[in-house]
């Protein structure tokens, strides 16, 4: 069917209940995420220049990828992982699978004064699995979240992060989508920066968080996930 130019005129915008209606004999796709889309391709875009800029050794090559937070995701499976003490820093990653993909749905990234905590942070977010790396030191913390908690799995602190952060690299750029809204968040923008900032030479109040998310990635892959 050919299109022209018919000049300007009012237009109306409407939702229905049905995914899509017929409106004087055209069928019409019901779209009212519309704005919502547009502002996450212009956050995608503003991200990637931004990101791309910056001096780093893993993550200059490609682009994060995001989620739409406001759809109401089933997912598959989630995760959360636990570093309870990485040079001083307490951090958690809660990951949820859609598909082949991965959504960063919640961060913890902080220094604590104890382990209650990181007990409360951890207990507080629901999960199907939860894996926790940590040094024998922390084993009564381990028991006391499953007594609340169930099945926690124990996985002994790792000496080389940095080998592991790069060989999950390719891995975490491929699957794993962040919250474009909670990019404004301390925490969450927080623990993304830190992971666009690190590289070989990164101090640890740095490399945390690709330590957690590397750490996870390992599970999923170890696993099949």
């Amino acid at each position: 069917m050919p299109l022209s130019i018919a000049g300007r005129c009012e237009v109306y915008d409407i939702s229905v209940d049905a995914a899509e209606f017929f409106a004087d004999g055209i069928l019409v796709h019901n779209c009212s995420d519309t704005l919502r889309y547009a502002v996450v391709d212009l956050l995608r875009s503003q991200f990637t220049e931004f990101s791309m800029g910056r001096k780093r050794s893993l993550y200059n090559e490609s682009e994060f990828k995001f989620f739409n937070p406001a759809t109401e995701y089933e997912y598959d499976t989630t995760m959360v992982y636990v570093l309870p003490n990485f040079g001083g820093v307490f951090s958690l990653v809660r990951i949820g699978k859609v598909g082949d993909r991965w959504h960063l749905t919640d961060v913890c990234c902080r220094t604590v004064k104890g382990n209650d905590e990181i007990v409360s942070a951890v207990t507080e977010m629901s999960a199907d699995r939860y894996v926790v790396e940590c040094q024998q030191a922390y084993f009564p913390m381990v028991r006391e979240l499953r007594a609340s908690l169930g099945d926690v799995a124990v996985v002994k602190m790792g000496s080389d992060h940095r080998t592991r952060i790069a060989a999950t690299s390719d891995w975490i750029r491929a699957h794993v989508h962040i919250d474009p809204e909670r990019m404004n968040e301390q925490e969450y923008g927080r623990f993304v920066n830190d992971m666009l900032d690190y590289n070989d030479e990164s101090p640890a109040e740095v490399a945390v968080a690709s330590a957690a998310l590397s750490g996870a990635a390992r599970v999923i892959i170890r696993n099949g996930l």
